[in-house]
């Protein structure tokens, strides 16, 4: 689990990201088309 805190600013600006499956206030979730992308 990550020491940094999102602040909902962050977490909509995160959420924008086409990647980004899901966020919440410590963690981000991205999607299976990113993982493969990145590999």
């Amino acid at each position: 689990m990550s020491k940094i805190i999102f602040n909902e600013y962050q977490i909509r600006q995160i959420e924008a990201n086409r990647f980004v499956a899901s966020v919440s206030d410590r963690s981000i979730q991205y999607t299976p088309e990113f993982k493969i992308f990145a590999v």
